[in-house]
């Protein structure tokens, strides 16, 4: 007890004995320094950044030819990434009337739920609802790419063929579809997943086989799901030759969607097209029109900016 009394002493005579100001005030204990941190510089920023896998000095310089500016890269980087581009497709999401646009995790999650991958995949954006599609396993990419078209709630995903230099500006693959084809006039012989594949290739890009033609169960047709161009003339026949022998067969397209003549996509016909409509009722007439969505005498003009 008496060692206690003389600390509580001792710490009253140091509080006592401490200077005080010129105001009387003895002053607090002092805060502990906080270090101020000073400003970077832009130098000291660089000096601290990632160095460049090849320095400024060393790329090619730009060309002019006229007014415009060219830029030449190097082949060899280009082809770098190519490798992977094997398993890529491209995606397009469609939304429905009154429907908001959907965060990128939130339509991976929504098709993860559908398509049930075995490996991973990425899923990157583009503009006017396009994505690219990287999948780490080429056999969940084919049957992904297989299954066509996605239902959402919010709308529609469609898939295509990937494709390089693809600017989600032009407008041919709009006309692209996936579509049932029957092949009749095949022999018996000839009832094997690669050979009928390959006969469908005449037309297309051939997805997958039903499950009849799959299996190998001869009957009146095989039936291919085919990626085709529904714009182009679709052959009704397909001349195969195996040797000096050749056959014919004949072809039957399911359930093939309207096209339109006038501005080449498909979905409806050029009576509904609005493209074809608004020119018929501004014919004749001095003032002129701009085009409706960058279409115009049925080509796709790229606006000046993409953003």
């Amino acid at each position: 007890m008496e060692a206690a009394l003389e600390e509580i002493a001792s710490v009253i005579a140091k509080h006592k004995t401490a200077p005080a100001n010129e105001s009387g005030i003895t002053p607090q204990s002092s805060k502990p320094d906080v270090p101020i941190l000073a400003k970077k510089s832009f130098a000291s920023i660089l000096s601290t950044t990632i160095d460049l896998p090849t320095h400024p000095s060393q790329l090619l310089p730009p060309r002019y030819r006229g007014d415009q500016v060219v830029i030449k890269i190097d082949q060899e980087e280009y082809n770098k990434p190519m490798g992977l581009s094997k398993s890529n497709l491209i995606g397009r999401l469609m939304l429905k009337k009154g429907f908001e646009p959907i965060k990128v995790d939130d339509l991976k999650a929504g098709l993860n739920r559908l398509w049930k991958p075995q490996q991973s995949w990425d899923l990157f954006p583009m503009p006017r609802g396009f994505y690219v599609l990287h999948f780490s396993d080429p056999m969940d990419m084919q049957r992904i790419w297989g299954s066509g078209t996605c239902t959402l709630t919010s709308g529609y995903f469609r898939l295509y063929q990937w494709q390089s230099d693809f600017d989600p500006y032009t407008i041919e693959i709009h006309s692209l579809a996936h579509i049932w084809v029957k092949i009749y006039g095949l022999s018996w012989e000839y009832w094997c997943p690669n050979i009928i594949m390959g006969i469908a290739r005449g037309v297309g890009m051939p997805l997958q086989l039903d499950k009849i033609t799959r299996e190998g169960i001869y009957g009146y047709y095989a039936r291919v799901l085919m990626e085709v161009d529904v714009l182009d003339t679709l052959s009704q026949f397909l001349n195969v030759e195996r040797g000096d022998y050749e056959f014919q067969v004949k072809l039957v397209y399911e359930n093939l969607p309207s096209k339109c003549s006038s501005c080449r996509a498909i979905g409806h016909d050029v009576a509904k097209c609005r493209v074809f409509v608004d020119d018929n009722n501004t014919r004749g007439r001095s003032r002129s029109r701009k085009p409706l969505h960058g279409l115009q005498a049925g080509r796709l003009e790229k606006p000046r900016s993409y953003y």
